[in-house]
This record gives C-alpha cells, structure tokens and sequence, in this order.
C-alpha cells in the first residue's frame, strides 16, 4: 500500500492530528509533524509505529530516517 502525503489528508481536532487512509483515521499525534513522521515511517516499514519507534524515528536525522 502506498500513501500518498497530500496536505488534505492531515486535520486537526480538538487539539490533536490525524492522517486520513483508504482505510481509515490513525491518530491522534501530538501535532502535524509527528503526523508526517508517522506516515513516513509507515512508508519505510509497512507498518505504524508505535509511540516509543515513532520518537525514536523522529529523533533521527532526516538523512537517517530517509535510509532507515
């Protein structure tokens, strides 16, 4: 499955971000960059993260995460 980042699929309820599949809502995220992080990571593993892979993920180097 591929994701496409189009900037519609991100909005913010509440407060909190969420990114929109063919399948579905995943969220919430702290904000729109944790948001992209997760669709990235996604992208690279075919999986979602959970919180613990997702700030180690963001606490990578955008080189890094980009190879990862």
């Amino acid at each position: 499955m591929t994701l496409t980042a189009r900037p519609d699929r991100y909005f913010s309820e509440r407060g909190r971000w969420f990114f929109r599949t063919h399948d579905g809502v995943m969220g919430p995220f702290h904000d729109e960059r944790e948001a992209q992080m997760a669709v990235l990571y996604f992208q690279q593993r075919l999986k979602w993260p959970n919180a613990r892979q997702l700030h180690e993920f963001m606490g990578a180097s955008p080189a890094r995460a980009a190879r990862a």
